[in-house]
């Protein structure tokens, strides 16, 4: 698939975790231009533009799935908070503060060994879902690679949740390589990555 695409699945996801709430995203998908059953791949730009109007509806850009919700606006918050870190790994290890205090759980730590960083993901309520997981990856891993100006290329992306049902759709993710049922949800990526300078203003 396209990296430029998003696979219907991820739309699910996204869907289902507003019906837990009781919404209904027919007319939200409809809203941004979206059929209101998703079976083909849509556009990043579509994605984003759907994720904007969920977490508007749901008042709650984490869309229930962390320990408390990230009201709308947090997310304009944490750009603010990170955009003059000056390099990417204090960047990081402020998002990951920020997320901590906005969320609770999940949370994450940035651990470096060798010529590796790590961010591993605690979470005293979980294992969540790998929706959850993944929201919160797309969050910080999206936030990086705006500030430093490039795609931020991963190594390997771990879930502590199980498969979900279509497991071939969730096989990679960022072009890395993705396990299921691991001791803990983390993603790795070269070290040599948190030297880079931030680049927005």
């Amino acid at each position: 698939m396209d990296r430029k695409t998003i696979a219907p699945v991820f739309v699910e996801d996204a869907v289902e975790a507003l019906r837990h709430r009781g919404i209904d995203a027919g007319p939200i998908l409809l809203s941004v231009g979206l059929p209101a059953q998703v079976v083909s791949p849509v556009s990043a730009r579509q994605y984003g533009r759907m994720w904007l109007a969920m977490a508007e509806a749901a008042d709650d850009e984490f869309f229930g799935l962390g320990a408390r919700p990230m009201r709308p606006g947090s997310f304009a918050l944490l750009c603010h908070a990170v955009l003059h870190a000056g390099t990417l790994e204090r960047a990081l290890r402020r998002a990951l503060r920020f997320l901590r205090i906005v969320l609770d759980d999940p949370g994450g730590e940035l651990e470096l060994r060798d010529d590796l960083a790590t961010i591993v993901l605690t979470d005293r309520n979980g294992p969540r879902s790998a929706f959850a997981y993944r929201t919160f990856w797309l969050i910080l891993h999206g936030i990086a690679c705006w500030l430093v100006g490039r795609q931020l290329p991963l190594r390997q992306v771990d879930f502590a949740s199980p498969p979900p049902e279509r497991e071939n759709d969730h096989r990679m993710f960022f072009g890395a390589p993705v396990r299921f049922n691991q001791p803990n949800s983390l993603v790795t990526f070269d070290a040599s990555l948190l030297s880079l300078p931030i680049v927005r203003s």
